[in-house]
């Protein structure tokens, strides 16, 4: 048997699948980001989607992990912590962007993502497996074309607003309702006492693309400029993967009104984006099977349909 992992902030997916790649087991399990639950709090997360299937043996598992990393000596050590309780032959932990990207590419062997939800990058990898990525900084530094910028910048406007510095945007009255801001004060509390908590902040963005999508001019000029800023980067890792195959993931592309302005400023950079081949825990179990040397047409096509 084959485990997948795709473990994120907020949800851990789980797809057990045998060597023909028929689904035994589909399970979600709580936050897969070892950096805000632990190592331990990842296993349990994996269990917990495991379900019956906990104490099965595995030949291969492959973990995609938010906060894991690119470092191969950090991989090997949490790997090493799941092996104490996932039994499996072999565990190969990732970054859960990384398992993204494979899964997007499907069989190619270059190509590029662009990954946006909480935060955002753009990564690839070449002909020679070796990954580049642009962004990835984090809210502090960057993640432009984030659910999170795209979110702060919408307050930023509303600030604006009410100081008499800018003009009026139903952003406003949406800001009001989702967080129950009313004045500088309560945002201030919000950032400066209570920690400004980025997934709530994330989750004010479908506000923000609804208002753009309605025709808010101040809405619309942030969730452009968002999304320039983000997709200049896929110029950056072209240059170094010599390709220029690019897809998406991440939950911003959930909507359709923000996939096709990425797909605008994209066509006006001579790039078209291609609809991801597999899921990001299709991927897992694409490098699983890849691994194990057993990947057919059949499976692959089995791949395909996994959400």
């Amino acid at each position: 048997m084959i485990l997948g992992v795709d473990g994120g902030g907020t949800k851990t997916k789980v797809v057990v699948v045998d060597k023909e790649g028929n689904i035994l087991r589909e399970g979600i399990g709580g936050p897969g980001n070892h950096l805000v639950v632990g190592v331990d709090g990842v296993v349990k997360s994996i269990v917990q989607g495991l379900g019956d299937y906990r104490n099965h043996a595995f030949d291969i598992a492959i973990i995609g992990m938010g906060g894991a990393g690119f470092e191969p000596s950090v991989r090997k050590r949490l790997a090493n912590e799941i092996k104490k309780v996932i039994n499996a032959k072999t565990i190969e932990v990732y970054n859960d962007c990384y398992v993204a990207l494979i899964g997007a590419i499907g069989k190619r062997k270059k190509g590029m993502i662009i990954l946006s939800g909480t935060g955002s990058m753009v990564i690839g990898i070449d002909s020679a497996n070796r990954y580049y990525k642009a962004g990835g900084w984090g809210h502090l530094l960057g993640d432009e074309g984030s659910g999170y910028r795209i979110s702060y910048d919408a307050i930023r406007a509303v600030m604006s607003y009410w100081e008499g510095m800018g003009p009026y945007t139903i952003l406003v009255d949406a800001l009001s309702t989702h967080f129950g801001f009313s004045s500088f004060q309560d945002v201030i509390d919000f950032f400066y006492i209570k920690g400004g908590d980025r997934k709530k902040v994330a989750s004010f963005s479908p506000s923000v693309v609804r208002a753009a999508k309605e025709g808010d001019f101040i809405a619309n000029k942030i969730l452009r400029d968002n999304i320039k800023s983000l997709v200049r980067g896929v110029g950056s890792v072209k240059i170094k993967i010599k390709d220029d195959y690019v897809s998406y993931g991440g939950g911003m592309f959930n909507s359709n009104y923000y996939k096709t302005i990425v797909g605008e400023e994209l066509q006006i950079m001579g790039f078209e984006l291609k609809k991801p081949v597999l899921s990001p825990i299709g991927g897992a179990l694409f490098m699983g099977f890849s691994k194990l040397g057993i990947l057919s047409d059949n499976i692959f096509n089995k791949l395909k349909a996994i959400e």
